[in-house]
């Protein structure tokens, strides 16, 4: 006996030895489950507290179908209440008529999760495309179990698909106009480039990406490409004439608009766009060498000669016809109505009846009128 504790000799308590380690391993075992009750009780409330705060709609539901709780996310988004959610099961929330529906569940019992795209089912029977991931886990009752969390995609849906319309929409138009679209980077290196690309160059679309656009320059030529280049880097805009070498050799006349694009990429982005004049050009090439030969002759002619077009209004008199009608210069005859300005009323009524039609048809008419002259 010492201090008010009695003190057993080792060999007075052998005889208790089991005794005591069963009671104690019986008390850690207690200790243990009060403590693992504790914390699962305090892993349940963090758990439920997410779930209820969630703004991610989700499911806790069974394997069969059955749905043992909803947060008020889901309730919100199905328009019904925890309560109907979970006496309706997942049948009830869900298309069962989607296809995919069933390849969702297939892939969730086969990898214990799934990540995917459905349809699901309002209140009132409104279908909505949901994203939806779900996991199965095992309870502490051993049971199997999933938990769902969807979202509502049906605007982002409404956003993609407006989106590859406006997409497709450009993409046609690009790919069926008739003039050479393109991007390409600061160094000339071609990124794109549209269909009729190859009907302007002769080269297919494998053959363009990847080049350059100063290797389609005749050689000559090259040594201007370098300053375009700057002329882009420093404006942001780049506008004129170039001439194209052709994949057979033939030389082609391109009026060119192009901008530089800063905004929005990587890296800045040249956007080319370029139309053949090359007929153009040599139409009025032509053009300037007729008119020169009409004009050396005019001018030389005893005739009074003058131009109008199909709605009587002069272009062009030589100074013949300038004396005729006594203006002081064959400029002061420009722009004048023929018709009214240099014929009498009653002739300028044949003009317009009989005179005009009959060049419209025809291509020609001669006979006699009486001019009026300024004066």
């Amino acid at each position: 006996h010492y201090g008010g504790l009695n003190l057993f000799a080792r060999g007075d308590i052998l005889p208790y030895k089991e005794m005591i380690e069963t009671l104690m391993n019986q008390a850690a075992i207690s200790i243990h489950r009060c403590l693992t009750e504790k914390e699962l009780r305090a892993s349940e409330a963090r758990y439920r507290a997410t779930i209820e705060n969630s703004m991610d709609p989700m499911l806790l539901t069974a394997p069969d179908g059955g749905t043992f709780s909803a947060n008020p996310a889901a309730c919100r988004v199905l328009g019904r209440s925890e309560a109907e959610i979970c006496a309706i099961g997942m049948d009830g929330v869900v298309d069962t008529s989607d296809l995919r529906f069933p390849l969702l569940l297939e892939e969730l019992t086969r990898t214990g999760k799934v990540h995917g795209e459905m349809t699901m089912l309002r209140a009132d029977g409104t279908p909505f495309e949901a994203e939806i991931s779900s996991s199965l886990f095992t309870d502490t009752d051993g049971n199997l179990r999933s938990t769902m969390m969807f979202r509502d995609i049906t605007e982002r849906k409404k956003a993609e698909a407006a989106l590859r319309e406006s997409e497709d929409r450009y993409r046609d138009l690009v790919e069926n106009v008739h003039d050479f679209i393109c991007t390409h980077d600061l160094n000339g290196i071609i990124l794109s480039v549209n269909r009729a690309a190859t009907e302007m160059t002769g080269y297919s679309l494998d053959e363009l990406a990847g080049r350059n656009m100063g290797d389609f320059l005749p050689p000559e030529h090259r040594c201007f490409f370098d300053d375009y280049l700057e002329t882009l880097k420093k404006g942001g805009t780049a506008n004129g004439v170039m001439t194209i070498q052709a994949k057979n050799g033939d030389r082609r006349i391109w009026e060119y608009h192009n901008t530089l694009r800063s905004e929005g990429v990587s890296e800045p982005v040249v956007r080319g766009y370029a139309r053949d004049i090359t007929e153009r050009r040599r139409a009025e090439e032509e053009s300037y060498k007729a008119l020169a030969l009409f004009s050396g002759f005019a001018e030389a002619s005893q005739y009074g000669m003058g131009i109008a077009n199909l709605d009587g209004f002069i272009v062009y008199a030589n100074p013949t016809l300038t004396q005729m009608l006594e203006e002081e210069s064959p400029e002061a005859l420009l722009g004048k109505h023929f018709p009214t300005a240099y014929y009498p009323p009653q002739f300028s009524q044949i003009l317009e009846e009989t005179v005009i039609p009959a060049l419209r048809r025809e291509g020609h008419w001669h006979g006699e009128l009486e001019l009026l002259t300024v004066n």
